[in-house]
């Protein structure tokens, strides 16, 4: 296979073009202006899938001979661009917020395949004052280098570690569970696990529960006997499962009827759902699932590493698509770390030292002889700043009594899905039962509103065992994450042990967004 081949179109695929020309008017974006940015158009030269890919932008004045990115439009942010289609088979859909490109700054694209593109529309929002200039833009689109060097000063000033992206609307990806799998004996229904993820920066989850695909094709038509429909299932801003099918046909289904998952939102499985109503593990797939901050899976040893960005040493390093790792040493615990040099990359080592000078530690994995025992994320954060609000109790605890803590931004925030609540104690008591903690938060004084809404069917409320030896859990999973502006939280202890636990500590780690 030969290298991709990325060439922008114009939007009738029909011309070569990557040019515009535009005279901005200061403080109103112009029209947009659509390109197509194919990888071997027609399958010349059996190109390789292109992954990784960003796109960025040159200007000069109209009439200029030399492009630069040190011109006043790309200089300074004034060029956006946003992804608003696809097409090809093999594609997976994407469409993107407006983005300013220019001078270290980028459009990040999912992977484009052979013969396949991208619709790219560029406009140019240019900052009021600046007057009508007849301007020249060019754009440009790599691939395969998942690294860029920054300005100085990001190292330097603290800015390193996974961005995380909560409170960013660009920020959309799957973080944790959806794992769909036949439901015992088969039947029309699937188990899933349950989901975390951030919709335009906003962190959602969905607790594990059984779903049901009816009998019901996309056309609202009953399915048929020997008939099948393909529904794929994703992920949106409503914060549940969307459902998108196709129309019945003759069943085994073509793979090509598959339906689109819709603009912006996140890819969890496909399942074909077929007129007997039994659906078993053949019928499900989920291997185009993507996971962002780097989440890895592992099949006994071998592990797979998913996409993110994280900063260190003043570089931006970004991966889209899951990497395979190879296989870890069994029996120890082995070290993910990202490395920046080059185009980025990553490697395992079985020793906590740095493989190199600027290693970026991302997962400690504990293995036995045949898989992962035991995984704890040891990677930092970064991006809009994570607030604690610290709930300390000292001395013996006593169900049912309530503990308050005061949010002191005057925007509200969103918890940190993942890591955004935990709990420990000094001591985890005996005897029988647990301790269980309920957090809940009030706008200015009005009602409380538990964030484990489904606590009494699902219980995800922070819970420690009694007589645990490390009575610590950051496992909760709350069902709502935003907390007011001005707002308070209350701490409940709502169950103790037979012999009461001591000595608690939660905290609660919040992200100012407004």
């Amino acid at each position: 296979m030969a290298a991709p081949d990325l060439v922008w179109y114009d939007d009738a695929d029909v011309a070569v073009a990557e040019t515009f020309f535009v005279a901005p008017e200061g403080g109103t974006p112009t029209a947009a202006t659509q390109f197509n940015l194919w990888n071997d158009k027609g399958s010349v030269l059996v190109s390789d899938t292109a992954t990784e890919v960003r796109v960025t932008a040159l200007s000069r004045d109209d009439g200029g001979t030399t492009w630069s990115a040190e011109d006043e439009l790309a200089a300074s942010g004034m060029i956006e661009a946003r992804a608003v289609g696809s097409a090809g088979t093999g594609i997976v859909a994407q469409t993107t917020a407006w983005t300013p490109i220019g001078r270290g700054r980028f459009l990040y694209l999912n992977d484009i395949p052979i013969d396949c593109k991208r619709e790219i529309e560029v406009r140019i929002s240019a900052i009021a004052g600046i007057g009508s200039v007849a301007k020249e833009v060019l754009v440009r689109a790599t691939a395969l280098g998942a690294t860029e060097v920054l300005e100085q000063g990001h190292e330097e000033s603290g800015a390193v570690g996974v961005v995380h992206g909560i409170g960013d609307g660009r920020f959309t990806a799957l973080l944790e569970g959806g794992a769909i799998t036949a439901n015992g004996t088969p039947d029309d229904k699937v188990d899933i696990t349950t989901i975390v993820y951030a919709h335009a920066g906003i962190p959602k989850s969905i607790l594990g529960h059984e779903k049901t695909i009816n009998g019901t094709d996309g056309a609202a038509a009953a399915l048929t006997a020997g008939n099948a429909y393909w529904d794929t299932l994703s992920l949106g801003a409503a914060g549940t499962i969307t459902e998108t099918k196709s129309a019945q046909a003759t069943a085994p289904l073509s793979t090509a009827t598959r339906p689109a998952v819709p603009a912006g939102e996140i890819f969890l499985g496909y399942i074909e759902r077929e007129f007997d109503a039994t659906i078993e593990s053949g019928d499900i797939y989920q291997d185009d699932k993507a996971y962002g901050w780097f989440n890895y899976e592992s099949s006994g040893l071998n592990v797979t590493l998913h996409g993110g960005q994280f900063m260190a040493d003043s570089k931006l390093t970004t991966w889209s698509r899951p990497t395979s790792l190879g296989a870890l040493t069994a029996s120890t615990t082995n070290y993910i770390w990202g490395i920046t040099t080059g185009n980025g990359s990553f490697t395992i080592t079985t020793t906590s030292a740095r493989p190199t000078d600027r290693a970026f530690l991302l997962w400690a994995l504990t293995t036995d002889g045949s898989g992962v025992t035991a995984a704890v994320r040891k990677m930092t954060f970064t991006g809009r700043p994570m607030v604690p609000v610290i709930c300390d109790v000292a001395g013996t605890l006593t169900a049912s009594t309530n503990f308050y803590r005061n949010w002191p931004a005057i925007g509200k925030g969103y918890l940190m899905p993942l890591i955004g609540i935990s709990a420990s104690l000094g001591g985890a008591g005996a005897t029988s039962g647990s301790t269980i903690v309920d957090i809940a938060t009030s706008e200015a004084g009005g009602a409380w509103t538990t964030i484990f809404t489904s606590s009494g069917t699902n219980d995800q409320r922070p819970t420690i065992a009694f007589a645990a030896g490390d009575p610590y859990d950051g496992g909760a999973r709350p069902e709502v994450f935003t907390v007011p502006a001005l707002g308070r939280l209350r701490f409940t202890v709502s169950a103790i042990p037979g012999t009461a636990s001591t000595d608690l500590s939660v905290v609660a780690l919040i992200v100012p967004v407004e």
